[in-house]
């Protein structure tokens, strides 16, 4: 049963104030996207063939999914690291107004912010923002940008394995494409925002912050993320930054 328009409210509040009052954060996710769109012919896959949630193995070759990391320390200490199938880790360091990027645990690039050109783009972060803008931009981390972004539906109030969730619908709102707000600024990188044309997020009923997303495309599953550890508030191991 589709939920009143009150109780989406409620859960739209409860996701813009996600990091109200957070001082650290400790998060592992697991990532995959398919091969669906115009873009992925003549390979992409059957019609509606929506894969198991928990594998989440999308390509024979590729049996592993992507794995993303984030650690965040107030007021300005973020890393953030991408594993990608084929085992290459791209990671971000911010520690005040010191940055650096490493590949594979080997530093590639490092500096000071502000940075007045950038040395080369990085998919992982960048020495243009703050720690703070950095980790703001992680959409599967940042709750408040789809608010900003999406027309939103609760569709249920449940409970997942020992999480209570709300189930919500979501569509770009034409109002924040025409603004570019949240996900859609132009700072973001925003391929992975439109290879869906609805998305389904699955929101902690106590936190704000998501257990899962999913972009669903014209013709099946274009990426899931499930988020396997979020640890709000809890002190971090030494050595992180």
């Amino acid at each position: 049963m589709r939920s009143t328009s009150q109780e989406t409210d409620s859960v739209r509040s409860l996701m813009r104030h996600a990091w109200d009052n957070v001082e650290t954060v400790r998060a592992v996710a697991r990532a995959q996207y398919y091969d669906v769109g115009e873009d992925a012919q003549p390979s992409r896959h059957p019609f509606w063939r929506f894969l198991d949630p928990t594998a989440l193995f999308a390509f024979d070759n590729q049996p592993e999914p992507w794995r993303l990391r984030a650690w965040w320390k107030s007021p300005d200490a973020w890393r953030y690291a991408e594993r990608s199938p084929a085992g290459t880790e791209e990671e971000y360091v911010a520690v005040g107004h010191h940055w650096t990027y490493r590949m594979n645990g080997q530093q590639m690039a490092y500096g000071v912010f502000p940075v007045k050109e950038l040395p080369l783009v990085l998919s992982v972060g960048s020495p243009q923002w703050t720690a703070y803008e950095n980790c703001q931009r992680v959409g599967w981390l940042n709750p408040a940008l789809w608010v900003d972004s999406m027309s939103l539906t609760v569709l249920e109030h449940a409970r997942i394995q020992d999480y209570e969730v709300f189930h919500v619908l979501a569509y770009p709102d034409p109002d924040a494409l025409r603004t570019q707000r949240g996900l859609f600024d132009p700072t973001q990188d925003l391929e992975w925002v439109t290879a869906g044309h609805v998305f389904q997020l699955w929101v902690n009923a106590y936190t704000g912050f998501f257990r899962r997303l999913s972009a669903e495309a014209d013709n099946g599953r274009a990426w899931d993320i499930l988020i396997d550890i979020l640890e709000i508030n809890q002190p971090l191991d030494g050595g992180i930054f």
